[in-house]
């Protein structure tokens, strides 16, 4: 996983997506499945990712974010 300072750029650059709308689902896609399974999902509807912070699947999402990005300017 990448460091924390990078983990929180995608974190800042990622919040304004992170919204369950339904015509912005395509941005958070790959997120959804793994927050329908932690215990902190209640409901699609309500869902906010800012109680995801800090979790384990969250932290791997934004490593992996960061990571798709740096790799398209390499």
């Amino acid at each position: 996983m990448i460091s924390i300072e990078k983990r929180n750029e995608a974190w800042e650059k990622n919040k304004q997506y992170m919204i369950t709308e339904h015509e912005k689902k395509e941005t958070i896609c790959d997120l959804l499945p793994l927050c329908m399974k932690c215990d902190k999902f209640k409901s699609l509807k309500d869902h906010d990712f800012e109680t995801c912070r800090g979790e384990a699947c969250m932290e791997l999402w934004l490593s992996n974010e960061y990571q798709e990005w740096a790799n398209i300017y390499n």
